[in-house]
């Protein structure tokens, strides 16, 4: 009798009861050979980059490392006082930014929502206030 890696004989297989673990022994097998053949197909894409880039030279460098990415810009973004928050979340990030670089001296100095508003405050008060009066009045 004919035993497969699984221990079993062919002909316990081949019996009614035995079909479920047949079907999974089956499964297992195909999934393992696939995992090979994709592994051999991959190792072998490799094999054929390292040689054309030995051949081309060093035109470009592939990594499958996250280092460069480190120095991005903070990923949520807002300007003009449309989102305070993360605008002060975007300043901090900025100002320790430039203090891993050494250039505290040319830090600028902290914007508020104010600050960078175009029409002040006292401007904005003036115009509703006239706004209200021409509505009451007429």
């Amino acid at each position: 009798m004919k035993r497969n890696s699984s221990g079993l004989s062919k002909n316990l297989l081949q019996m009614k009861f035995m079909q479920r673990s047949k079907e999974n022994y089956e499964n297992a097998e195909k999934a393992e050979q696939q995992r090979r053949h994709e592994q051999q197909q991959s190792s072998s894409r490799q094999q054929e980059l390292l040689e054309l880039c030995q051949k081309e030279g060093d035109k470009f460098l592939a990594t499958n490392s996250f280092i460069f990415c480190e120095n991005l810009e903070y990923g949520r973004m807002s300007f003009k006082g449309m989102n305070p928050e993360i605008e002060q979340l975007m300043r901090i990030k900025h100002s320790q930014h430039e203090n891993d670089d050494g250039n505290e001296s040319t830090m600028e100095t902290k914007k508020t929502a104010k600050d960078e508003a175009d029409v002040s405050d006292d401007e904005m008060t003036n115009v509703l206030t006239r706004r209200k009066k021409k509505r009451h009045s007429s």
